[in-house]
This record gives structure tokens, C-alpha cells and sequence, in this order.
């Protein structure tokens, strides 16, 4: 299931923006062929949001919540205006206002809630309850020596 449609973009930049940039052809109605490019933005649009999400939150979204719907439609929105060489610019300018977006939510500044929005099930060892990790030097290499470090206290 695509986290957006043709519909959103149409809404979100209307419709004759979106004509202007996949219309080819130049015959005022967007054909088979372009109707196409759209689809393939928005396959794009989605396989980011899965690759940034993934591990957070449970992806692909069994129900799409709001906020990656507008992600979404962003994201396909600039796949769009790669097609179309004076677009570019509006199409980096919105990228960008989604990356953000999205970036917030790769790093928990916001969370979505509600329907399709659940964390991502993560299973604990329930060994002795101790945090354990490798460590490295400055150099990479393993070390066993944890003398002086914060994880002694």
C-alpha cells in the first residue's frame, strides 16, 4: 500500500503543477506513460521513508499515518521535479522540508502516535541484566581493559 497518491500531490501542488512537470507530450492530460513516472516517485518517496523508519517504527505502515502521508507526498513530489529541470529547485526546497520531518522522527524529536504509528517490537535478553558492549580505541582495535573508563564506576 503507497503511503500517498496521485490525488495527494495534486492537492498538496495542485494539479496543473503536476501536469506541468510529468506532461511530456505536452497534450494538456497526463497518459499511461506519465501517470507511470508518478507511480515511480511515489514507490520511491515510500522505499526512503521505509529505509529511514525501519527499526523505529514497525514499516511498511499497515495504516498510514498523517504526517507520512504529507512526508510522503513531499518526497514523491521532488522525485517529480527531477523529471523537469525548472522545478528543481521548488522540488529540493520541499525534499528538504521532509527530510526534516523525517530526520525528527529517525531521531525520536517527534513521535507519531494513533494507528499505524506503533514502535517497532524489540526483544530483550533476558540473560543476567547487565549492559554489556564491545569496546574500542582511539585506533578501533578491541580491548579488553576497561581501566578508567565510565563504564567502571
Amino acid at each position: 500500500m503507497a503511503y500517498t497518491s496521485r490525488a495527494n500531490l495534486e492537492s498538496m501542488f495542485t494539479e496543473s503543477l503536476v501536469r506541468s512537470i510529468v506532461d511530456k507530450d505536452g497534450s494538456g492530460v497526463i497518459n499511461s506513460e506519465e501517470a507511470a513516472i508518478i507511480t515511480a516517485a511515489i514507490y520511491r518517496a515510500d522505499a526512503r521513508i521505509d529505509a529511514m523508519l525501519n527499526g523505529i517504527y514497525s514499516v511498511p505502515f499497515s495504516t498510514t499515518p498523517a504526517l507520512i502521508e504529507q512526508i510522503s507526498t513531499q518526497i514523491a513530489f521532488a522525485f517529480l521535479c527531477l523529471h523537469s529541470p525548472p522545478h528543481m529547485g521548488i522540488g529540493q526546497a520541499v525534499d528538504e522540508a521532509a527530510m526534516k520531518d523525517l530526520n525528527f522522527l529517525r531521531d525520536g524529536t517527534m513521535k507519531l502516535s494513533g494507528q499505524g504509528g506503533e514502535a517497532a517490537a524489540y526483544s530483550t535478553d533476558e540473560g543476567e541484566g547487565e549492559f554489556t558492549r564491545t569496546k574500542y580505541d582511539r585506533n578501533g582495535n578491541q580491548v579488553n581493559d576497561v581501566s578508567g573508563s565510565m563504564d567502571v564506576w
